[in-house]
């Protein structure tokens, strides 16, 4: 993602088993840490309409076991808001036996939208809500009802599976 001004980007690292969150120069210089190493696999980024803030899922922290990762990754997944400094981490969504997956900005940036998969009751990850909350971390609803939204992680046979998933947006006028 170019960041604002043009002079810098956010890139994903796959570093050590995790996929970790990096700004740095055009030319990969000066690089910023913006996740940290053990903070999870955190993809799926989206920066806000302003330039400041990144919407991201995480999973696999490392910290699960520990009181400091419970708060931003308290389910199987969960999404994130954090400023692009690496600083001010919000818990958008999470909560055990749920894979929030796939925040996508509002035009105005006052809303995320993104799926929500009962993972406990659906391990192969086909069906999800939509859901909307606030990047402050207020307001979450669930648009949608009955995990009726193909979210399609997997498809294909046994020997050969492909993946991807069916993840939502907004219309450009919101």
């Amino acid at each position: 993602t170019l960041l604002p001004g043009e002079s810098r980007v956010a890139v994903n690292a796959a570093i050590q088993g995790e996929e970790r969150i990096f700004t740095m120069d055009l030319d990969g210089g000066n690089p910023h840490e913006v996740t940290a190493a053990g903070e999870g696999y955190s993809y799926c980024v989206t920066l806000n309409p302003d330039g400041d803030r990144f919407a991201f899922h995480v999973t696999g922290s490392k910290l699960a076991d520990s009181r400091q990762a419970l708060w931003f990754q308290p389910g199987h997944y969960s999404i994130n808001t954090l400023g692009v400094d690496g600083q001010t981490r919000v818990l958008v969504a999470g909560s055990p036996g749920h894979l929030y997956f796939g925040p996508r900005w509002s035009p105005r940036g006052d809303w995320l939208v993104y799926l929500d998969c009962h993972s406990a009751v659906d391990p192969a990850h086909f069906w999800a809500n939509i859901c909307i909350g606030r990047p402050d971390g207020s307001d979450h609803r669930v648009v949608t009802a009955g995990q009726n939204h193909w979210f399609g992680t997997t498809f294909g046979t046994r020997e050969k599976r492909s993946g991807g998933s069916n993840i939502p947006s907004w219309t450009p006028d919101g």
